[in-house]
């Protein structure tokens, strides 16, 4: 039997309680490799530090690793998003979404009817997700000439509502146009 799985076959027989506070000591990142062994040891594990070591490695340093891996990418992404705008995560987005979905027939997990199905349902999220985006352009544009030529902010508002076939927010609003 390999060694990390005696370390998790012992947490198992561990109360809840106890599995909280082991993964709370190995999840800090002060924690040592001799640390979460001497903690095993004072709760009856009977096995080694090296075997301690691996377990703490794959259990809790590895994700770890893999979390800030993942939100540096999403750092990343966010960075692109407002360099090159939405639009381009959104291609991205898609071009992963068909390479995954040509994954799936290949492996004939899915099959090429069900593939023809999520893409046209994923290609009209997209065209609505690009409808809003440019319905919004449009939107602070013509709201901008109105605050430029002196609207009020009511008239702004109402102009916003307008563009994106929204109701007037108010009568009176309404009428404050410039």
């Amino acid at each position: 039997m390999s060694r990390h799985f005696k370390v998790s076959e012992f947490l198992e027989t561990r109360t809840p309680e106890e599995r909280a506070e082991y993964d709370a000591i190995v999840r800090d990142s002060r924690t040592t490799v001799d640390d979460a062994h001497a903690w095993l040891l004072e709760h009856g594990y009977d096995g080694s530090r090296h075997s301690a070591a691996n377990h703490k490695k794959r259990n809790f340093d590895d994700v770890l690793k893999d979390v800030r891996a993942r939100a540096e990418m999403a750092a990343a992404i966010g960075r692109v998003a407002r360099e090159k705008g939405a639009g381009t995560i959104r291609d991205a987005a898609l071009a992963c979404f068909e390479q995954r979905l040509m994954d799936l027939v290949e492996d004939s997990e899915i099959t090429i009817k069900d593939a023809a199905t999520i893409a046209l349902t994923f290609q009209r999220v997209g065209l609505a997700a690009w409808r809003n985006e440019t319905a919004l352009k449009k939107a602070v544009e013509e709201a901008s000439k109105v605050a430029q030529r002196g609207g009020n902010v009511e008239s702004v508002i109402d102009k916003v509502r307008e563009v994106l076939g929204m109701e007037a927010a108010s009568p009176a609003a309404g009428e404050a146009k410039q």
